[in-house]
């Protein structure tokens, strides 16, 4: 399956934005997580790119 939307891009580009933060083995724990439960690629973007705002404003 090809990923038309970028999706991977997307999540390593969050996931090297996280890894930025005091946190980084709790937050990207949390998105390994989320993809053994099975979660598209997508769906994980999205939340990791909602995690990096969260992180932002906090």
């Amino acid at each position: 399956m090809s990923d038309i939307c970028g999706y991977s891009e997307r999540l390593e580009s969050a996931k090297r934005r996280l890894s930025k933060y005091g946190n980084r083995e709790l937050l990207l724990g949390f998105l390994d997580h989320l993809g053994a439960l099975g979660l598209s690629v997508g769906r994980v973007a999205k939340y990791a790119n909602h995690v990096d705002i969260t992180g932002i404003l906090i």
